[in-house]
């Protein structure tokens, strides 16, 4: 089934979503999203570009060939038509691939990631578009009637196929990176209580075999959904508003002050310089090794994470959530990391 992308092209909130059937060849076939295959993985796949206004608007294409031709193999590895002038990487974590614009300045990325998630309801939808509302600075929207007030507004439109359904979303605000500027999105989640997206592939580690891993689980704290990138899945506090809790081990990973920033961008927080980023960190003891810990503390956003080199890899202790809750969670955080334990394959 083909799916047309709903998405504003105009620079203008006012202007709402236009349907757009974007173009590859003359050529060519009408573009398809096929329906990821049912596992147990239980999986929403999240597909995201934010940038200066008139930048995302003029990416709108490119962005619109990604998402339509988004595919997933019988394994759960996703693919789709890599725009011209993209390059394509994976992670950094906890994003799946990293999509760039050649040349573009400031950087143009479009990012595709999963996460656990549940039935496809309205109230996920909401929680997930409210989170990105609040990226640029917008108020969460709430009320029985939401997705119509935010399709009457040009913002949000959602379709259903299959055993999924997929929502696009537009938005507009501000953000500390650009400033005035614009947000395409898609969400493709399960539609139905036993519906399930496949999760994404192992990724590499260098080379060498990942060590097995054992931990206790602090009090309170509920095994989720994971996938073949968690090697550990948690929730936390409220569950209408979960601390959510992974571990990760991913080949290279980056540097630290990269992996910080990138955590105070999901937060609304300035970055970091190589000198005050000693003032943020601190060093802490996992399995006798040394980690690097940092407490990023938002105004409604929270993240607790910790870096462990291994080898070529890196390990990424890290968890999310809202900052009262992310507070309450510092203690058993920390005792979770001293718990952990490694043992060779």
């Amino acid at each position: 089934m083909t799916f047309c992308l709903f998405l504003a092209a105009s620079c203008s909130r006012e202007d709402g979503i236009r349907q757009y059937t974007v173009a590859r060849e003359e050529s060519a076939a009408p573009v398809t999203m096929a329906a990821p295959p049912v596992s147990s993985g239980n999986m929403a796949w999240f597909v995201k570009l934010t940038g200066p206004e008139g930048d995302v608007k003029d990416a709108l294409e490119s962005f619109s060939q990604i998402v339509e031709t988004l595919k997933f193999d019988e394994s759960g590895t996703p693919s789709y038509d890599l725009p011209e002038g993209w390059e394509s990487s994976d992670g950094p974590p906890p994003r799946y691939q990293t999509i760039t614009k050649s040349g573009s300045d400031p950087t143009l990325e479009i990012t595709l990631s999963a996460l656990p998630a549940g039935a496809a309801t309205d109230e996920y939808l909401l929680a997930n578009i409210n989170r990105w509302r609040g990226q640029l600075g917008l108020d969460a929207m709430s009320g029985d009637n939401w997705k119509e007030t935010a399709e009457q507004a040009g913002e949000v439109r959602v379709a259903s196929a299959a055993n999924q359904t997929v929502a696009m979303v537009h938005l507009t605000g501000t953000t500390n990176d650009y400033g005035d500027s614009r947000m395409l999105g898609a969400i493709v989640l399960p539609q139905g209580d036993s519906a399930a997206m496949s999760p994404p592939p192992s990724r590499p580690s260098g080379g060498a075999p990942s060590p097995k891993l054992t931990y206790d689980v602090p009090e309170g704290w509920q095994v989720a959904p994971g996938n073949s990138m968690r090697l550990a899945s948690f929730q936390a506090g409220e569950m209408e508003s979960p601390v959510d809790i992974s571990v990760i081990r991913l080949a290279g990973g980056g540097d630290v002050l990269g992996n910080i920033n990138r955590w105070r961008g999901q937060v609304k927080m300035d970055p970091l310089s190589e000198e005050t980023l000693k003032e943020s960190v601190e060093t802490i003891n996992i399995d006798g090794k040394e980690a690097v810990y940092s407490d990023i503390l938002g105004e409604e956003t929270s993240i607790l994470a910790a870096i462990l080199e291994d080898g070529e890899a890196k390990w990424f202790f890290k968890a999310m959530g809202p900052t009262d809750a992310i507070v309450a969670e510092q203690e058993n955080f920390k005792a979770f990391l001293a718990s952990v334990k490694f043992a060779e394959e």
